[in-house]
C-alpha cells in the first residue's frame, strides 16, 4: 500500500491484484485510507478495478499483467536454445490435486507427446515416468516457447500460455471458497480474452484449438490501453511535480 513512504510523494500502481475482489471488513478503512492517497490506481482483474471504483468512489483501470506487455518476440530474445526437437507436453502445477496430473497424462498420451514438468511439487519429484527441468527464468521462458501443450494451475503459467499462443488448460489451485482463493484473476483474465472453456472444473475439458486470431486483436488492444495508462499517468505526475 506504500503507506510508509513520506507526504508529498506521489503514487501511482500498475496492475496489482485484487486476488479475491473482496477486502476483509477489518482492513477497510486500511485499504480506503491508503488507496485513497494514490494519484493513479490500476487492477489486474477487471472484477477488482470494479469492486475499487465502487469502493472508493474514483476511477480505477483495469490493466494487463505486467508480463503481457511485452510481445512474445521480446521474451523470446531471452530465451536459451534447445537441444532436443522432441515434441513435449509441459506440465507447471503449484498445487497438489493428482486428478491435474491425470488430465495432462491423458493429454499427452493421445497425443503422442512426452511431458515436461516444472517440479513444484511432490507429485511430479516421484513420478519416474516423467522428465523433470529445474530451471531459472530464461529456462522458464524456454520450456514455454517450445512446448507443444501446456497444463497449469498457475496465473503467470497461464499468461504466457497465452502470450505464446499456446494450446494449453489451466486448472484452479484452490476452491472458490477458501479465504485465500485467487481464482478470481484467472477466472478475469480468461474472460478477457474469451479463453473462459481453457478452465478445467468438475473433471470437464475443453478439447477444441484456440483460434489465436481473436486473441491475438484483444490482447493488442487491451496492451495499448494499459501501455496508454501508464504513460500517461507517469506524464501527469511528472507534469504535477513540475508545477510544486
Amino acid at each position: 500500500l506504500l503507506d510508509f513512504l513520506e507526504d508529498g510523494i506521489d503514487k501511482i500502481c500498475y496492475a496489482p491484484s485484487l486476488g479475491t475482489g473482496k477486502i476483509p471488513a477489518e482492513y477497510k478503512e486500511e485499504y480506503f485510507n491508503a488507496l485513497s492517497d494514490f494519484k493513479a490506481l490500476s487492477c489486474r482483474e477487471q472484477g477488482g478495478a470494479a469492486f475499487l471504483t465502487d469502493f472508493l468512489q474514483r476511477r480505477v483501470e483495469s490493466v494487463l499483467d505486467p508480463t503481457l506487455l511485452l510481445t512474445q518476440e521480446d521474451w523470446k530474445a531471452l530465451s536459451e536454445e534447445r537441444k532436443s526437437e522432441e515434441p513435449y507436453l509441459l506440465t507447471y502445477f503449484l498445487g497438489d490435486n493428482p486428478e491435474y496430473r491425470k488430465v495432462a497424462k491423458k493429454i499427452a498420451n493421445e497425443n503422442g507427446l512426452k511431458i515436461i514438468a516444472l517440479p513444484m511439487s511432490y507429485h511430479e519429484m516421484c513420478d519416474k515416468k516423467i522428465e523433470k527441468q529445474f530451471v531459472g527464468p530464461k529456462g522458464f521462458i524456454t520450456l514455454i516457447c517450445n512446448a507443444s501443450f501446456i497444463c497449469t494451475d498457475s496465473f503467470h503459467g497461464t499468461m504466457f500460455a497465452i502470450n505464446f499462443e499456446k494450446q494449453f488448460l489451466s486448472f484452479v489451485k484452490r476452491n472458490d471458497e477458501e479465504i485465500d482463493s485467487d481464482n478470481n484473476r484467472l477466472y478475469d483474465a480468461l474472460h478477457m480474452f474469451g479463453l473462459e472453456s481453457r478452465m478445467v472444473k468438475n473433471g470437464l475439458v475443453d478439447g477444441t484449438i484456440i483460434d489465436y486470431d481473436i486473441v491475438r486483436k484483444k490482447l493488442s488492444q487491451y496492451r495499448k490501453k494499459s501501455h496508454d495508462y501508464l504513460s500517461n499517468t507517469v506524464s501527469e505526475v511528472l507534469k504535477s511535480g513540475e508545477k510544486r
